[in-house]
């Protein structure tokens, strides 16, 4: 991400003050193709990442954090302390 970012403000700098017209040709070509490219590698690399991490996590390795309920009892029912006192 990092990488394509600065190629983005690398094309966008080369678009600005280039003045040959083959090279300019070139960095706008690269830049609109970083420019809608990028959206698109993001979704897929969020849509993989989801999905691999609802693989991993099931709901009975899942933790649920917070304070105790109202009633003492711990937010996670498998939890057998909890770190705050009832109230």
């Amino acid at each position: 991400m990092l990488a394509s970012n600065a190629l983005l403000i690398v094309t966008a700098f080369g678009l600005y003050y280039i003045g040959r017209e083959g090279l300019r040709h070139w960095a706008g070509t690269l830049h609109v193709a970083l420019g809608f490219g990028f959206p698109v590698v993001l979704a897929i690399h969020v849509f993989r990442g989801r999905r691999h991490h609802a693989e991993q996590v099931t709901p009975s390795t899942s933790i649920t954090l917070g304070p105790p309920r109202r009633d003492g009892s711990a937010a996670n029912p498998k939890a057998a302390t909890s770190r705050w006192p009832s109230p």
